[in-house]
């Protein structure tokens, strides 16, 4: 059992040294993520994100101080202003455009799974195609590879 995880994994390896293209993808996926979010941020939220880092910031640091307090109203009193930050946090998001960008950026992460997976069965054939070929058998894979997901 141990000698063909290590045979599979000398192999992946391998394959992964003798073409170093199959690298981008999930360096691609990555930037189109972070492309996406910038994109949809304002789609997504009411502030920006330097007023929900400090909103969630003031959240956690109230709650870091109330659990030091051993006085239960105080306690009460704190804990309800802290449910009222988080509470406040979620006002700001619109979740119908949030589902639209977790679907996106599922849509997105399948394609470049496929993608590699088709680039890496090329290369374990021998044959050299260009980046572009994983994705266009991807996309007419598509199918199933929503049936996968």
């Amino acid at each position: 059992m141990a000698r063909t995880k290590r045979t599979a994994a000398t192999f992946a390896w391998r394959l992964l040294k003798s073409d170093m293209k199959l690298l981008a993808y999930p360096i691609i996926h990555v930037v189109l993520m972070i492309v996406l979010l910038w994109s949809m941020w304002s789609m997504i939220f009411d502030i920006s994100a330097m007023e929900l880092a400090s909103s969630a910031e003031d959240a956690a640091m109230m709650h870091q101080e109330s659990s030091s307090e051993t006085d239960s109203t105080a306690y009460q009193r704190e804990h309800e202003r802290e449910s009222s930050d988080i509470n406040n946090i979620f006002g700001h998001i619109h979740f119908g455009w949030l589902f639209v960008f977790l679907i996106i950026n599922a849509l997105i992460g399948v394609l470049s799974v496929g993608g590699l997976t088709a680039q890496a069965l090329t290369i374990a054939r021998g044959e050299r195609k260009s980046l572009a070929y994983g994705y266009s058998m991807a996309l007419a894979r598509l199918p199933q590879l929503l049936m996968w997901w």
